[in-house]
C-alpha cells in the first residue's frame, strides 16, 4: 500500500457560496489520486502508457464520500489549510483503490497503512473518500473505452491489494441492478412530487465539462446532478424553493458509479428523485455554528447519454440545507417549503 500526505490552502477558486465546493474538492482530490498513481508506477502521470504505447487514463469507478454531520464544507472556508492523507493500492494491474482523509493538520488521524478499503472507510469518524479507479484507453470515441494495464518502471513492486476492491463489486451490483445501498443513518423521509416529472435536459459544455483527454471529467458529473437538483428545487415543485435556499444545500453523504462517458456534442438527460427529511440532531461542534441546519435531502440522480440512452453513471447523495443564521428571509422561505411540504 502506497500512503501519502497532501495539503492545501482553501482559495477562492475552491468556493461556492457560503461553503467548499464539492466538486472542486473533489478536482484536488482527483488530482492527488493522480500523483500517487504516478508515484506507485515510477512515471510521471502523461507517460502511463499501455503495451501499444497508447496514453491511459485512470478513468472514476466510484466514488462514495462521508464528511458527517458537523458542517464540513462550510468550516472549510476560504484560508483553511487542508490535510489530505491518502492510502492506495492496485488490483489486477488495471484498477486502483483508495481512502482519502480529510482533516486540518491540528487534528488526530488514524495510522493510513490501517485503511485500505472502503469497510475500512465506512468505521471512520474524520470525513473520508473512497474512489476507485480503472485504467482505460479510447477507443474512435467516448462512447467506446477499452480498459487496459499500464506499464511502468514501477510495475513489479506495486502495492497490491489482495482482494476484489468493494467499490468494484458495488459498481457491479448497481449497474445489474440499479438499487444503491441506502445510507444506515437516514431518518423517516417524505417524496417530493414535482409537476414535471420529465427527465431535466443538460447540454455538455465544451469549456467547463471536457477534460485534456476529451472526456467529461468525473467531478463534472456531480456539477450535472447539482444543476438539476436546482431545477428541480427552484422551477418543477407546486411550493418551490428560492435560489438563495438551494445554494444553502451542503453534501454529507454521496454514493456514485460511472458507467459510461460522452462528448462534448452530446446531450445528457438527469432522471432525478428526492425526498426531505427532517433536520436530526447536530453534531457537538456544530452547534455554534453561524449555520443551523433546517432540513436534510436525499437525491437519486441517473444520467443518460441521449445519443444512445446510455447509462452514464448513478448518484445517491444525502445533503443538508444549511442557512446562515443571519440570513433570515432565507430562513423564512424554507419555512414555508417545510410547511407546505
Amino acid at each position: 500500500m502506497l500512503t501519502r500526505t497532501n495539503r492545501f490552502k482553501v482559495g477562492m477558486p475552491h468556493l461556492a457560496p457560503e461553503k467548499l465546493s464539492e466538486v472542486e474538492l473533489l478536482r484536488l482530490l482527483g488530482a492527488n489520486r493522480w500523483e500517487s498513481i504516478s508515484q506507485m508506477w515510477g512515471v510521471p502521470s502523461h507517460e502511463i502508457v499501455n503495451r501499444d504505447n497508447e496514453r491511459l487514463y485512470a478513468s472514476f469507478i466510484n466514488i462514495e464520500l462521508n464528511f458527517g454531520r458537523g458542517h464540513l464544507l462550510e468550516t472549510l472556508s476560504e484560508g483553511t489549510l487542508v490535510q489530505v492523507d491518502e492510502s492506495v493500492s492496485s488490483y489486477a494491474g488495471k484498477f486502483v483503490e483508495g481512502v482519502a482523509v480529510i482533516s486540518t493538520p491540528r487534528q488526530e488521524r488514524p495510522p493510513m497503512d490501517s485503511l485500505e478499503t472502503l469497510a475500512d472507510a465506512r468505521g471512520l469518524d474524520l470525513p473520508w473518500v473512497y474512489m476507485t479507479n480503472a485504467f482505460i484507453a479510447p477507443r474512435d470515441s467516448n462512447n467506446r473505452l477499452l480498459v487496459c494495464s499500464p506499464v511502468g518502471s514501477g510495475e513489479q513492486e506495486l502495492p497490491r491489494a489482495a482482494r476484489l476492491p468493494l467499490g468494484i463489486a458495488e459498481h457491479e451490483e448497481v449497474q445489474t441492478s440499479g438499487n444503491i445501498q441506502p445510507f444506515e443513518e437516514a431518518g423517516p423521509a417524505s417524496p417530493l412530487s414535482p409537476r414535471d416529472g420529465a427527465p431535466i435536459p443538460y447540454d455538455i459544455a465544451l469549456e467547463s465539462d471536457i477534460n485534456g483527454a476529451g472526456l467529461v471529467y468525473f467531478c463534472r458529473y456531480v456539477s450535472i446532478m447539482n444543476y438539476a437538483e436546482r431545477v428541480l428545487l427552484t422551477e418543477r415543485l407546486g411550493s418551490p424553493l428560492s435560489i438563495h435556499a438551494v445554494a444553502s444545500l451542503s453534501t454529507e453523504r454521496r454514493r456514485l458509479f460511472y458507467f459510461a462517458n460522452a462528448g462534448p456534442a452530446d446531450k445528457v438527460e438527469v432522471v432525478l428523485s428526492a425526498q426531505v427529511m427532517p433536520p436530526g440532531d447536530e453534531q457537538p461542534d456544530a452547534v455554534d455554528s453561524p449555520f443551523c441546519t433546517m432540513a436534510r435531502f436525499l437525491f437519486r440522480a441517473d444520467l443518460y447519454r441521449c445519443s444512445d440512452r446510455t447509462l452514464m453513471a448513478s448518484s445517491l447523495a444525502q445533503k443538508a440545507m444549511n442557512v446562515r443564521r443571519s440570513r433570515k428571509a432565507v430562513i423564512k422561505d424554507v419555512q414555508r417549503f417545510l410547511a407546505r411540504s
